[in-house]
């Protein structure tokens, strides 16, 4: 599959295969991916917690806002993206702080949608949870900007809309 290809592929997913287990091969995969994403620097101010226990993952689940997290614990694995702030500050000031080090979280949590639809695994990205909670579970105090819900997906939802190029594109 070309980068094209594994663009188009790529969907939401909100069904897994309930207990079915990602290969710790293609876990690495999707590891290594995320190490090749570019950050500021290439001070990649962010950390990666990859949460496997079907528990953690029930938990997780309960601290999630504004959606019906039900489809989670069904998941194989949870890749939560936090920020490293204090990495990016010491370099690039208050910029590094608060926006580098978010776009870092961000552009590795996309490498890993991109590597788990190659690797023919259905992701969803959920960014609405409470964060503290979500922190205590990760026993971090880094800032958890982004999870990736992944595993083998049980459902083919149709694309949802997407606007014009014209309303999100201005050539100047």
């Amino acid at each position: 599959m070309n980068l094209f290809q594994i663009l188009e592929k790529r969907k939401s997913i909100r069904q897994f295969v309930p207990d079915k287990k990602i290969p710790e091969g293609d876990i690495k995969k999707i590891l290594k991916a995320i190490s090749l994403a570019p950050s500021a620097g290439n001070l990649q101010s962010y950390k990666v917690f990859a949460i496997k226990n079907k528990d953690k993952r029930i938990g997780f689940a309960k601290f999630c806002n504004r959606q019906n997290p039900e489809f989670i614990p069904s998941s194989s694995l949870i890749l939560v993206f936090c920020t490293n702030p204090k990495n990016a500050k010491e370099r690039f000031g208050v910029r590094g702080e608060n926006l580098y080090s978010v776009q870092d979280a961000t552009i590795a949590a996309s490498f890993a949608v991109l590597a788990a639809t190659a690797l023919g695994y259905g992701s969803c990205w959920v960014g609405s949870f409470q964060e503290e909670p979500v922190k205590k579970i990760l026993r971090t105090k880094l800032l958890p900007v982004a999870a990736l819900i992944i595993g083998f997906g049980n459902e083919d939802p149709e694309r949802k809309a997407r606007k014009p190029q014209e309303e999100m594109v201005e050539y100047i």
